[in-house]
């Protein structure tokens, strides 16, 4: 299903090691593109709260300040690869090749699992507390609040447009870095033109081609750039209900952030699945998380939505879009000024003229 346009992660912004990140001496996590294996390494460190130098080989001035990701001289590189092992056979053997156990399973952000309960101990309620599901209400129910919520039927066609036009403020991951934007697409072309600190930047891409421009010059965008702007593209997309299926279950009650929420969960196929928070007065989607399974845990991709605002003829978009990721470098938040779904784009700018400026 078409997603909205403005949707797009502005700038092609990597991780501090990705364009370091060397694919050789790979012993179990093989066959992977650069974004997937970077995407995994990621999900191990969060699990144990670390940086990459627990296991790899960091800069020192003895290797030139670079990163040798190759290098087994760390011996903890080891023992990951042992890890990684142990939890294959476990999900395979015992949970029909799901991941259910993982690095995080046990070490929850800690470098060491704790093995044993924490002493004290406080008395438990009796009867053991258990939520009734049976009041919980249906998931069916929450989809159509939520249509009816951001504009009904034509919301919808808002959603799958195939052309806008909008512009705003990215904010960095430190919430720190501020920059204006201004969006195009139309044809499943994108195009984004950013005004950094250090200079304008002009990016387009498309399904397989893109460009960038700075003050550096142009460049074309190669494969895993271009793989990346795709990973990260559909995750500022505004919550489109038509992509939950007739098996979406309501499983919890639930905060998204300090908010109250209603948890619902759909699978959209064997390796992934999405959860959605939905405010129970409003009705509106706080938070969507989309997790893809891998060979050492679920990766998670989160959206919150926030600053719910008519984009026209009673459609509501939300205007504050943040998104996280378990590489904590690429993260941000998208704040729009203006919204302009089904606007006319010239197919004028996604060409490039090398030499010459871009047409205005």
């Amino acid at each position: 299903m078409k997603r909205i346009g403005f949707a797009l992660a502005i700038l092609l912004v990597t991780s501090p090691l990705f364009a370091q990140q060397e694919s050789g001496n790979l012993k179990i996590l093989t066959g992977l593109t650069r974004l997937q294996l970077q995407r995994q390494m990621n999900v191990m460190r969060a699990a144990l709260g670390v940086h990459c130098d627990f296991c790899h080989v960091g800069p020192t001035e003895a290797n030139g300040n670079k990163w040798d990701f190759a290098s087994d001289a760390n011996p903890n590189k080891d023992t990951a690869r042992w890890m990684i092992k142990m939890m294959s056979d476990l999900n395979k053997n015992s949970f029909n090749g799901q991941p259910q156990i993982t690095c995080y399973t046990c070490h929850n952000g800690h470098l060491r699992p704790v093995a044993a309960v924490p002493l004290p101990q406080p008395q438990p309620p009796f009867p053991t507390p258990v939520e009734d599901e049976k009041t919980f209400p249906a998931a069916k129910d929450l989809i159509a609040k939520y249509t009816a919520a951001i504009g009904g039927e034509k919301a919808l066609e808002v959603l799958h447009a195939k052309s806008f036009a909008a512009s705003g403020t990215r904010i960095d991951a430190k919430g720190t870095t501020t920059a204006p934007f201004e969006l195009r697409e139309a044809d499943g072309k994108i195009y984004v033109d950013v005004k950094t600190k250090e200079g304008e930047v002009v990016q387009m891409f498309g399904t397989d081609s893109g460009w960038a421009k700075d003050k550096n010059g142009v460049k074309d965008l190669r494969p895993g750039d271009l793989e990346q702007a795709h990973d990260i593209y559909p995750a500022f997309a505004p919550f489109d209900p038509t992509t939950l299926n007739d098996k979406a279950k309501t499983i919890a009650k639930s905060k998204a952030g300090d908010k109250d929420a209603w948890l619902v969960f759909d699978k959209l196929d064997d390796n992934t699945r999405v959860e959605v928070w939905f405010d129970p007065v409003t009705g509106l989607a706080l938070r969507r998380v989309i997790l893809v399974n891998s060979v050492v845990g679920r990766i998670p991709k989160q959206t919150d939505f926030d600053d719910y605002r008519d984009a026209g003829g009673g459609v509501k978009l939300p205007y504050t879009v943040t998104f996280s990721s378990v590489d904590p470098w690429i993260g941000s938040t998208r704040k729009y000024s203006e919204i302009h779904p089904g606007a006319p784009v010239d197919p004028a700018v996604f060409v490039l003229e090398r030499g010459r400026p871009r047409p205005q």
